[in-house]
């Protein structure tokens, strides 16, 4: 009765006996979020990602988050300590990701990022919708408020609950965003 329902479903969780982390046949258990689960074993492996034309997409997607990463990471450090958090970082790579996705190159990218996130200063001309590098616009700092402001906007556009915003916005250090739970840091 238990292997049946193996079939049926494509993720089952283990409730009773030992727990361990292992591929017997084509069954791979693992654990998840303290849970134990089982699956079918996945065709797919890594050669055949790296190799293939029908994951050439996925590929260029891989790529171009790794270049977002990069550029991201130093807009990341620019930033105040005290907000300074996992889901602050994700947030700055995910909007690099989505420019570099609508085709924009990463000197247009990078300008963005510093001109939203750490100089207040518009990137795009609004009378001849250019973009124009942050360096030859205003340097005035953005302040708390206003990076609350623009991670708030990007938290809803992600369709995120406002209530959560609050919570990790007071301790962003500590807030679990996959878990939506304060969580405590080991190492402050």
């Amino acid at each position: 009765m238990y292997l049946r329902s193996i079939k049926l479903y494509t993720m089952a969780r283990m409730t009773e006996g030992f727990h361990y982390s292992a591929t017997i046949g084509d069954l791979c258990f693992y654990q998840w979020r303290g849970i134990s689960c089982v699956r079918m074993k996945s065709t797919l492996s890594g050669k055949r990602v790296k190799k293939s034309k029908e994951f050439e997409k996925t590929r260029q997607y891989a790529s171009n988050f790794a270049i977002a990463a990069r550029i991201a990471s130093p807009v990341y450090k620019a930033l105040p300590v005290d907000i300074r958090a996992r889901w602050i970082y994700r947030t700055i790579v995910g909007e690099a990701a989505s420019l570099l996705y609508k085709g924009k190159t990463e000197s247009e990218v990078n300008d963005i990022l510093w001109g939203k996130y750490i100089y207040n200063s518009p990137v795009e001309n609004k009378e001849n919708k250019t973009t124009t590098p942050a360096k030859e616009t205003t340097r005035k700092r953005t302040g708390r408020l206003s990076l609350k402001k623009i991670f708030f906007t990007r938290w809803e556009i992600q369709g995120k609950i406002a209530s959560d915003f609050k919570n990790a916005w007071k301790n962003p250090r500590e807030y679990e965003i996959d878990s939506g739970k304060i969580m405590i840091d080991p190492f402050r």
